[in-house]
């Protein structure tokens, strides 16, 4: 497997996970750590941000679409904290040719 391969399975795991934890948890609260103050929910957005753009960025190049700004917009990883329901459906669509940042705006 490739390098942006592997880059793209990893970070399509972590997108799954994160969602598959927000849709199960009823009700996220802010949920802070006495010791470290982290907030649970800014640590869900926080994986999913960087997840989302590395697994968009590895797609665009592994279509041979690596031209800049056309991989990856701060709406997805918005929109996945909001409907993580929707998580396989929308790594589909980020995964497939015809996509653009435009997509969730």
């Amino acid at each position: 497997m490739s390098t942006l391969g592997y880059q793209m399975e990893k970070s399509g795991n972590i997108i799954r996970k994160t969602c598959w934890m927000l849709e199960h948890t009823t009700k996220i609260e802010s949920v802070l750590d006495e010791e470290d103050g982290f907030d649970m929910r800014e640590g869900f957005r926080a994986l999913l941000w960087d997840a989302t753009k590395l697994y968009a960025s590895s797609a665009r190049q592994l279509s041979g679409n690596s031209s800049a700004g056309t991989s990856w917009s701060p709406e997805l990883p918005r929109y996945l904290y909001d409907n993580p329901e929707k998580c396989k459906e929308t790594l589909e669509i980020v995964a497939g040719e015809d996509y653009d940042e435009t997509y969730y705006k």
